[in-house]
């Protein structure tokens, strides 16, 4: 194998259950999908991942929410024209909010919308947290709506899930064990 290809490379890892969860790890070529062009050689770092952008019908609501639940910090705040922009840091990703007003003019014939009263959108912030029963007592009492009470799950984490004030479906584990 050529000394390029067995080389590390640092990427952002996403699951279906830990969409903020992310993790840097270290990667050899043969992790790579078969359909991966080995012998091109890569000239620039892979993109990192940055941004998770929430749609919501009050960015103040978010605000607060995530700050006395997940004691996330306001990276930049804005009012633009329309609507409100909020980045809260995370870490090496930023979740941010906007007001539903931009989406709208995005999508004019329709999006799925965040809500307490519609089904949840097909995606979920997760939050990796040791004591989970805690942070998850914390929403609830923030304004969530709990769906599953944390329990240990098959693949070791604890596990739980709620909908924050906002509707946005929300999980907290604990870390990986296995």
């Amino acid at each position: 194998m050529k000394n390029s290809l067995s080389s590390l490379r640092q990427f952002a890892s996403i699951s279906v259950m830990s969409l903020l969860a992310l993790t840097s790890i270290a990667t050899t070529a043969q992790d790579q999908p078969a359909n991966t062009n080995s012998t091109a050689a890569i000239s620039a770092a892979p993109p990192e991942f940055g941004y998770v952008i929430v749609w919501v019908k009050d960015v103040d609501l978010a605000q607060d929410f995530y700050w006395r639940v997940f004691q996330l910090s306001v990276k930049r705040q804005q009012d633009m024209v329309s609507f409100k922009w909020l980045e809260m840091q995370t870490g090496t990703t930023t979740l941010a909010f906007a007001g539903e007003q931009e989406i709208k003019s995005m999508f004019p014939n329709g999006y799925a919308r965040n809500g307490l009263a519609t089904s949840p959108v097909a995606a979920q912030l997760s939050f990796v947290t040791p004591d989970v029963k805690a942070v998850y007592e914390r929403a609830l009492a923030a304004g969530a709506v709990g769906l599953r009470s944390p329990v240990l799950m098959p693949w070791g984490q604890v596990w739980g899930q709620l909908r924050d004030p906002n509707g946005v479906l929300v999980s907290i584990a604990s870390p990986m064990t296995k």
